[in-house]
């Protein structure tokens, strides 16, 4: 069996001969596998402990807490993997506060929940507050940032195709265009 490395990002990045997003999707040869989610995760491991460290002798405020919050409870590719998979589909900083929320923190909070109704205090203690909410604000920041510079192409071009479908939207036209074979192809409102 075969796979794809986030496929969608694939396409995009051969599609716009993007060398450094090739490169983390495995499009370009290499000795040993990229991983993107992995990649990703590291780069916001990296601004985590970057706000924890520079901001850490200043007044402490809500960033550098929720820095800490994360890094306690663990940045690994398995956070990052859906809104990473995700961006070549129309996903934004937005949508990926919800894939947190959905993915990530509610079965997180629902495993402490468990824990503590078994009696495991330990288990049970969570990093965050008021549900994960601004935990997944932040954290989609922190994500949508280290895309940008890991994908830079792809996230360019999303913004692009948002941004020309938002104008043509707004004047109830359909899009179209036709593909390099010359098959038409009409997306209506």
């Amino acid at each position: 069996a075969l796979d794809g490395s986030c496929s969608g990002l694939q396409h995009f990045s051969a599609l716009l001969r993007d060398e450094r997003g090739g490169s983390a999707v495995n499009l370009t040869p290499s000795d040993t596998p990229q991983d993107v989610y992995g990649l990703v995760a590291e780069k916001v491991n990296i601004s985590l402990q970057a706000i924890v460290t520079s901001e850490v002798s200043q007044e402490r405020d809500d960033r550098v807490d929720l820095a800490q919050q994360w890094l306690t409870f663990g940045v690994d590719r398995k956070v990052c993997k859906r809104a990473v998979m995700t961006l070549s589909y129309g996903s934004t900083q937005y949508g990926f506060k919800d894939q947190l929320l959905d993915d990530v923190l509610g079965p997180a909070f629902d495993k402490a929940a468990a824990a503590l109704r078994q009696g495991d205090i330990a288990g049970s203690i969570m990093p965050f507050t008021d549900g994960g909410y601004r935990a997944a604000i932040f954290m989609a920041a922190e994500i949508w940032a280290a895309v940008s510079v890991t994908l830079v192409k792809s996230v360019e071009a999303m913004q692009w195709l948002q941004k020309a479908a938002s104008q043509v939207s707004a004047e109830e036209l359909p899009i179209r265009w036709s593909t390099p074979v010359g098959f038409p192809v009409i997306q209506a409102c």
